[in-house]
């Protein structure tokens, strides 16, 4: 995970066993969060993340009705418009 021993929060998608979605919040230096350090061929510091029970705050709740699924899609193409944004500005942007 790019920027994964710098997050203070991590945004976790989660799908039941019927593939409804949902989204949550975890602290990562919360019990049950284990950061390994992984190092790319570019010498890139990443964060290999496990997580093991850890307690999460819940964005939006799984749910039949496409919610989880709608606001996922909404996420990344969000993200995706910061990151590249970011990424014009700072070279070194960990999503870039």
């Amino acid at each position: 995970m790019p920027a994964g021993f710098h997050a203070h929060r991590i945004l976790v998608r989660r799908a039941t066993d019927a593939g409804e979605l949902g989204l949550f919040v975890i602290d990562p230096a919360s019990p049950g969060v284990t950061r390994e350090r992984q190092i790319t061929t570019n010498r890139d510091l990443l964060a290999r993340m496990s997580l093991t029970s850890a307690r999460a705050e819940v964005l939006v709740a799984p749910s039949s009705d496409g919610k989880g699924r709608e606001a996922l899609e909404w996420l990344v193409q969000h993200a995706t418009v910061a990151c590249a944004r970011w990424s014009s500005v700072s070279p070194s942007a960990p999503c870039a």
